[in-house]
């Protein structure tokens, strides 16, 4: 197919790898005392989940076109998501709620992700993708009946509207969903963009480059930054821009540091959970890991954090592997 042909599907893995350096970056705010401006800087590392959204828009596209099954869709999505999640999120629970301060309900409410929903907190990333890998074989499905360019079109304007919406008639509640939307339409973009890739039509993606840059700027130096779902959508357009500037310059990249940004994609999802639970257990034993204040310090202590998550990571997807004989 001359479709795979194409950078976003050729580097794919490299692509995960590049949006999971992203956002170890971005969560050092979490931990290490940066000045107000390069915090802003590296806040912007938090793109790389639409990125992941993005890119998982083609891939479930690809992967119903190649097999329609449910079922199987069902149980590929488990076994890369669910089992996963359990077993990282599950250690650290446990470990909190279950044997230091024996609160079963409170391990089953963060577990279960009602503690995302309710009080914005714990895996969020998980959070959404649950709801999205359930109902998106079925919206595949009604968009394999025909017209797909405009129904995901219809989608992707539906949730502008409701972010609008949103936004005007409960700031609390838009503060609370608006990553999720922003991701849902960055995934449905990529979802266009897998049929015009795997239709070999590729010549409108420059403007989806473009628009995304100009938007951006647009905002940024206007007053148009004040509102917020038009700053959030230049935000989730971006993000998708700067894939673009990714796969031209990955070129150049040497085959060792591909090897990496490879490896990296691979335990993508690993390497998130890891990394933010460890910055919970971090915060949760704040007397002991926190109680020197100094910039290198703590910069010291998140790059720790990063490679001992990287290296759990690493292992955690071996072992999921061979248990489950993938």
């Amino acid at each position: 197919m001359i479709g795979c042909r194409h950078p976003f599907i050729k580097f794919r893995p490299e692509i995960f790898g590049f949006a999971t350096l992203m956002i170890l970056i971005c969560h050092a705010v979490s931990i290490v005392p940066l000045p107000n401006n390069i915090s802003i800087i590296v806040s912007y590392g938090g793109m790389g989940v639409n990125i992941f959204l993005f890119m998982s828009g083609i891939g479930l596209y690809y992967s119903l076109k190649r097999n329609g099954n449910i079922i199987d869709f069902y149980i590929r999505r488990a076994i890369r998501l669910i089992v996963p999640y359990l077993l990282i999120a599950g250690v650290w629970y446990g470990l909190k709620y279950l044997v230091i301060e024996n609160n079963f309900l409170l391990f089953i409410y963060e577990l279960s992700l009602l503690s995302f929903w309710i009080e914005h907190k714990g895996a969020w990333y998980v959070a959404a993708l649950i709801p999205l890998y359930l109902i998106y074989p079925f919206i595949f499905k009604w968009l394999d009946r025909g017209r797909e360019e405009l129904k995901i079109d219809s989608i992707i304007f539906a949730l502008i509207i409701f972010m609008i919406l949103l936004s005007m008639i409960n700031e609390h509640l838009y503060n609370h969903l608006s990553q999720i939307i922003v991701g849902m339409i960055s995934f449905f973009i990529g979802t266009i963009v897998a049929k015009k890739i795997r239709n070999n039509a590729q010549s409108s993606f420059i403007n989806l480059f473009l628009f995304g840059i100009v938007i951006f700027i647009v905002k940024t130096l206007s007053s148009l930054k004040n509102i917020s779902w038009l700053s959030d959508l230049a935000y989730g357009f971006l993000s998708i821009s700067i894939i673009f500037v990714f796969v031209f310059i990955i070129k150049f990249f040497n085959k060792s540091i591909k090897r990496i940004l490879v490896k990296l994609g691979e335990m993508s999802l690993e390497s998130y959970l890891f990394n933010i639970f460890l910055i919970q257990a971090v915060n949760y034993w704040g007397n002991i890991f926190l109680g020197n204040q100094t910039f290198s310090y703590r910069l010291f202590l998140y790059l720790m954090i990063i490679n001992l998550g990287i290296f759990l990571s690493f292992y955690c997807r071996k072992g999921i592997n061979r248990l489950l004989n993938i």
